[in-house]
């Protein structure tokens, strides 16, 4: 490749940094906008948390039941434990995720002036946060109703 080559890659790179920089920048230039795009994200983080969540508690459940029929119970407590630590595990990754995005989505909107918005996301990124804490709970009720039998 000689030097006139490299010079036009080069060139049609920055064009084109330039171009998805600004298409990007007038995207994020409306705060309605990104709060929508924000609270989308956070939703779908959610439902993919509970999601998960559910899953390796229904097949905990059902190994569980299978453990205990076998008169396995210790192996069935041990598995409630693990499913535990893991339900736990998910819901802190998930927890940091949403607080991560919504921590960027706030200070963009207060940047832009729209303090009531960022109120608006605050107040609904708090309530996933609590909605994915209220996992755990569940999660050891269920575990510890189908080890009681």
């Amino acid at each position: 490749m000689n030097r006139t080559q490299f010079l036009r890659i080069v060139t049609a790179m920055v064009f084109c940094f330039f171009a998805v920089t600004t298409k990007r920048a007038e995207a994020d230039s409306d705060p309605e906008s990104a709060a929508a795009r924000c609270l989308a994200r956070v939703e779908h983080l959610e439902q993919r948390c509970i999601n998960a969540v559910e899953g390796d508690v229904e097949s905990t459940l059902q190994e569980i039941r299978r453990l205990l029929a076998d008169g396995q119970t210790e192996a069935a407590a041990q598995s409630a434990r693990q499913c535990l630590r893991a339900t736990r595990a998910n819901v802190r990754l998930c927890v940091s995720e949403i607080r991560e995005t919504c921590s960027r989505c706030i200070d963009f909107l207060i940047l832009w002036g729209a303090e009531e918005l960022a109120a608006r996301v605050r107040w609904n990124c708090g309530a996933a946060i609590e909605s994915l804490e209220n996992l755990v709970p569940r999660v050891e009720n269920a575990l510890q109703g189908a080890l009681a039998g």
